[in-house]
């Protein structure tokens, strides 16, 4: 399991965990989080690292085969539900290592999705370094290596967003510059047999941020695809589809989400801006503490 993934919180105080794990005082490392009010499915997964986390009122009813019967292949991490979340698991084939909570969570996923609400907010509200109107059938390469610390900001302003199928999009820098693509409300994301293709630049410094509530079509497949980055989607009344086996380093945090059909990722998330400390108060009367690293596997 990677230590340098940002995305965790904790929690000061919590009640002992429903199910069995060691302390659930730990910090996550979510690459699958559904927002407060959303819906999850998980079905039919080649590998898996990194936790799966649903928020408040989160409805999760298709949760199997990860790993798939027969598979040697493990899900390294484990499964945390906010006990408002409406929740079930086939128990024989959705196996997480670490194993399912659900309960002594609730203030550390409310966190995590109040961070990662307002990091989609600010950076939409960003100026824009590049604004395009969509990128269709083409390879594209962004370039930001001027040895400091950059954060680039490109603005897509048509529902056409991004439509690859057997593209490339290469991203150049330094390993801590960060990219930020702004998709317009009911803006396209179509990743077919496409790579991500890096020049220093880190998975985890990626960020897809569809601020809005209007979904378009949202698709990562097939299996020659390479995928980095973070998705983020708090508020799409669509599902953002990824299936297939494909190879993706990064997270999908979105409102609706339906993982399938041999699907396997690896998680490296992108880091939420700073949020107060008042925000992990609301609604909780627990202070949530950032965590910097998840705790390295045995």
């Amino acid at each position: 399991m990677k230590t340098s993934i940002k995305n965790a919180l904790s929690v000061c105080t919590l009640a002992t965990a429903s199910l069995t794990l060691a302390t659930p005082a730990q910090a996550l490392t979510c690459g699958i989080f559904a927002f407060e009010g959303g819906s999850s499915i998980i079905n039919s997964g080649t590998s898996m690292t990194g936790d799966v986390c649903y928020s408040k009122n989160v409805t999760s009813t298709t949760n199997s085969k990860l790993p798939k019967s027969g598979d040697s292949i493990d899900f390294d991490g484990g499964a945390y539900v906010h006990s408002t979340a409406t929740f079930s698991y086939q128990s024989k084939d959705f196996l997480p290592n670490d194993g399912i909570f659900t309960s002594g969570y609730d203030a550390t996923l409310e966190g995590i999705d109040a961070a990662y609400k307002a990091t989609a907010t600010y950076y939409q509200g960003q100026t824009a370094d590049q604004t395009i109107s969509s990128i269709w059938s083409a390879d594209q390469t962004f370039n930001t290596s001027n040895g400091t610390a950059d954060t680039t900001i490109i603005n897509f302003t048509s529902a056409g967003g991004i439509g690859f199928n057997s593209n490339t999009l290469s991203l150049t820098g330094d390993s801590n510059d960060k990219f930020i693509f702004n998709f317009a409300d009911g803006a396209n994301f179509d990743w077919a047999q496409s790579q991500t293709i890096l020049g220093g630049i880190t998975a985890d410094n990626i960020l897809f941020n569809f601020w809005g509530t209007v979904g378009g079509s949202s698709t990562i497949n097939k299996d020659t695809t390479i995928f980095k980055g973070t998705i983020l989607a708090p508020n799409l009344d669509s599902d953002f589809i990824y299936h297939n086996p494909a190879s993706f380093e990064g997270a999908i945090f979105a409102n609706m989400i339906n993982v399938h059909s041999d699907f396997n990722l690896t998680t490296n998330a992108f880091s939420p801006v700073p949020v107060p400390a008042a925000v992990w108060l609301f609604g909780s009367g627990l202070l949530g503490l950032v965590g910097v690293a998840r705790r390295k596997k045995a």
